[in-house]
């Protein structure tokens, strides 16, 4: 359990610096608007994520990392679904 919650804050302490600043560089434009955003959403996944556990059949344990693997997934899927990087759409490339 100590080396999975480990990987888990390691994670967090790679991912969540490198997300905000991707963010504010694409929105380099309105980055106050970019911020605010970027705070909500964060706001509303954690409403989302806070009652799942208990909604979700099983044992505390079992459910709670169904929950952890499915956020864990939809940063995997999200680049994909919204960036679409096949039609260049996503970070700023340098060409105006």
């Amino acid at each position: 359990m100590g080396a999975c919650l480990f990987g888990l804050t390691f994670g967090f302490g790679i991912v969540l610096p490198a997300s905000t600043t991707i963010i504010l560089a694409v929105g380099g434009d309105a980055l106050g608007a970019a911020s605010g955003v970027l705070g909500g959403a964060q706001f509303v996944l954690g409403a989302v994520a806070a009652p799942l556990p208990g909604v979700l059949d099983g044992t505390p344990a079992m459910s709670m990392a169904v929950v952890l693997l499915g956020f864990a997934l939809l940063p995997t899927v999200a680049p994909i679904t919204l960036a679409r990087p096949w039609q260049s759409h996503g970070e700023p490339t340098g060409r105006h």
